[in-house]
């Protein structure tokens, strides 16, 4: 594309109950639902936390416990183009703390469920 707009498209399929992808692509949906909430909800922990001069609460604790429990496995499965952003802890001071967590999630849940959803159409 020589612009920097790009155009979403969406196409839309009415699966019955009984057919032999239903179950599959139904908790599939249900999965991918799933992982848009939680991703919104560690996006809410990691900005409340750092809004504050406060102590962490419960919550806030056990997400960025979570994020630095997982960076290192992250930071290995980059791929070579983009070794040279490796993924750090956000910070009071970091502004890309939403890019951090998109990162985070994508790296891990998304793709995958993307990958196993067009394998299945594909077996169609």
């Amino acid at each position: 594309m020589s612009d920097s707009k790009f155009t979403y498209r969406t196409h839309q399929v009415w699966i019955k109950p009984g057919h032999r992808l239903f179950a599959y692509l139904d908790q599939a949906c249900q999965n991918a639902k799933n992982l848009y909430n939680t991703t919104n909800f560690y996006i809410r922990q990691v900005f409340t936390s750092f809004g504050r001069n406060e102590p962490l609460q419960p919550l806030q604790q056990q997400v960025m416990q979570t994020l630095e429990a997982h960076i290192d496995a992250m930071n290995e499965r980059l791929s070579e183009k983009n070794r040279s952003r490796p993924f750090m802890l956000p910070s009071g001071e970091a502004i890309c703390v939403l890019q951090f967590l998109g990162r985070f999630i994508q790296s891990d849940g998304a793709n995958r469920l993307s990958r196993n959803l067009r394998r299945a159409v594909k077996e169609l």
